[in-house]
């Protein structure tokens, strides 16, 4: 890491070269500041020259040794007339600092180029000083694992159930040596890695450490091949850990290559490129974070004959022989990304499971689907009303709730004001807070930026990451994106690959959380002429790509009830004919069993929508 940019008073100096940590008034200072940061430093030696010095142990590494000769800091210092800089390195913790005695952005230009060639003369001379270190540490490395003892158990290797390639043992630490990745010829050691049980009674807590001030980044570990044989290769399977590489190994009997860490690949690979035109298999960690998948895309885009195998599961590829033993290691790596030989229908037996309903016979549970309407019948309110009816059990819209648990609404057009006044007519008595399921309305309008679900290239980084925080969200039962419109810039209206994405999405939600995913979305103009009892002949209504409704497993609509039925309802309730107040709902499509397609006729009370058993029998509100 190096620390590059100064904010001084007068300004900001955005040349990277000339960016300082401080700029301290005298030589006291900068010595000060020079401890604090890890080196040993009494006197500063003012000959420019590059200066090794030795340094503290600090949280990141172990000091150097008294009395051993190990240099890990280095300083070069420079006075041009009467400003004096100073650039200098903790190797141990891979930082960089400069210092200098005045306000750099009151330097005149000439000063300015003079001091950055300066600082460009001292790294220069201590890249070189670096690597003369690393080679030092290399060859202690070198004599340590030459003098290690071999070794065939360990912790490790039995909490992991893997065997030793090649390792050895120095006290309780299996040793695994680290080469370097830029030779053809056989490489040498650049570092070892260290794992060590925290403690003697451990057995399955680890602390991994590399040699301190070693060259990590770029080095490799093989295994399954000698090293010679790198220019015949066909495939080469490129992972993190060696443990990880053990059980790909054994899993696939193809060559391995372990890097240490997905930060590391790229120089890596960039190296073994140069001599080896194997196929590269990424089979990198499925992390939380994300940062296996993010680095071996770039090393995709980057690298020719690449293909990216994250683990279809959260961990890495050790985790997975763990759970599932080694096939299912074999079968993600080698016999396919898709895995389609374990899809045989010989593996199908026994009676086949019933569909599940969120609601009987009317929602599926656990699969995507689209309540479509024109605008201000009220779509929101029904969404909230299902939720709220899911959270506690009994009916919707005169239908069995059969699912209960907790659901998430994204709002994308009302605010939090407007949401608390619709919870407020829809639960004055404050039954919620009795509730043992939770109701999530998220007010997309509050947030500091749009959510953008789907964009014309594909499903955004947000997408992604808001499914993985749905998943924490305990028993879920349903989702709700309301409207569809507002989370996506793709033109959704026209576009049937913008539609299949989406569905693929809402698919995926429903996949991986078992909870049936709702798009709110809106019907065409020519709905408002067609108010036939028929559900089939209002599944065309739906606005947009016919891909919206052909990839989602069922579709509800709601429309304008018949003239002479809604003055019936409106004379027969004592309120004043309005085409909005009665409103028609029936499944236009679906893609499960036993569905009820009848029509429903629904009242408006107080902008929420409830059943009516008959055009003239009034609204059941049991």
């Amino acid at each position: 890491m190096e620390l590059n940019k100064y904010y001084g008073e007068d300004g900001l100096v955005i040349d990277p070269v000339l960016g300082f940590t401080s700029s301290s008034k005298d030589i006291s200072d900068l010595i000060r500041e020079m401890n604090d940061n890890g080196l040993l430093v009494s006197v500063i030696d003012m000959s420019g020259d590059v200066i090794r010095v030795p340094v503290k142990g600090t949280g990141q590494a172990r000091p150097d040794k008294p009395n051993s000769g190990e240099r890990s800091g280095w300083y070069s210092f420079f006075q041009t007339g009467t400003y004096q800089s100073c650039t200098y390195s903790n190797w141990r913790e891979n930082i960089t600092y400069k210092w200098v005695n005045t306000d750099v952005n009151k330097l005149s230009s000439t000063e300015q180029n003079q001091l950055k060639a300066q600082i460009q003369e001292a790294q220069e001379r201590a890249n070189d000083e670096k690597i003369k270190s690393q080679n030092q540490v290399a060859e202690d490395c070198y004599k340590r694992f030459r003098n290690a003892e071999e070794i065939s158990e360990h912790k490790y290797l039995t909490y992991k159930k893997i065997k030793s390639y090649g390792l050895k043992g120095i006290k309780d630490s299996l040793v695994v040596p680290l080469y370097n990745s830029n030779i053809a010829v056989k490489p040498e050691i650049r570092s070892l890695q260290y794992i060590t049980p925290k403690s003697k009674k451990s057995t399955e807590d680890f602390i991994k450490r590399f040699v301190s001030a070693s060259e990590v980044s770029g080095s490799v570990f093989h295994i399954g091949f000698d090293w010679e044989q790198f220019g015949q290769l066909e495939k080469l399977i490129i992972c993190e850990g060696y443990a990880t590489g053990v059980s790909i190994y054994e899993a696939t009997q193809l060559p391995v290559l372990v890097v240490f860490s997905a930060n590391f690949g790229m120089k890596a690979l960039l190296n073994i490129r140069k001599f080896c035109n194997a196929q590269l298999i990424l089979a990198y960690d499925n992390d939380k974070t994300g940062i296996g998948l993010k680095k071996a895309e770039e090393i995709h885009q980057a690298i020719p004959n690449c293909v990216v195998r994250i683990p279809s599961e959260q961990g890495d590829y050790n985790d997975l022989h763990q759970k599932y033993g080694l096939d299912r290691v074999r079968a993600e790596l080698i016999e396919s990304k898709f895995n389609i030989k374990q899809y045989s229908i010989k593996k199908i037996v026994g009676d086949p499971p019933e569909v599940k309903f969120l609601v009987d016979k009317f929602i599926p549970l656990g699969v995507p689907g689209i309540l479509a309407s024109i605008g201000g019948v009220g779509k929101s309110y029904s969404m909230i009303q299902l939720a709220v009816a899911i959270a506690t059990g009994g009916k919707w819209w005169g239908k069995e709730i059969k699912e209960q648990g907790s659901s998430v609404i994204f709002c994308a057009e009302d605010s939090q004001d407007e949401i608390h006044r619709r919870i407020a007519m829809l639960d004055p008595e404050g039954k919620r807070f009795d509730y043992h399921n939770e109701i999530f309305i998220y007010p997309v309008p509050e947030q500091l930026e749009p959510l953008i679900l789907l964009r014309e290239e594909g499903i955004t980084n947000q997408a992604q990451e808001l499914v993985e925080e749905l998943k924490t969200i305990s028993n879920l039962k349903m989702v709700c994106f309301d409207p569809l419109q507002a989370f996506t810039t793709a033109n959704i209206s026209q576009s049937n690959e913008a539609g299949q994405m989406w569905s693929s999405y809402t698919s995926q939600i429903s996949a991986k959380l078992n909870a049936t995913c709702i798009t709110c979305h809106h019907l065409n103009k020519s709905s408002l002429s067609n108010d036939s009892d028929n559900v089939l002949s209002h599944r065309q209504e739906v606005l947009g790509a016919s891909s919206i409704v052909n990839g989602a497993r069922w579709c509800i609509n709601l429309w304008l009830s018949d003239e002479q039925t809604c003055t019936q309802i409106c004379l027969d309730k004592g309120i004043p004919f309005n085409r909005m107040s009665v409103v028609k709902a029936g499944v236009v499509k679906s893609n499960s069993g036993d569905v009820d397609y009848s029509v429903q006729t629904l009242f408006r009370k107080n902008a929420v929508l409830e059943p009516i058993e008959n055009a003239s029998g009034g609204i059941n509100w049991d």
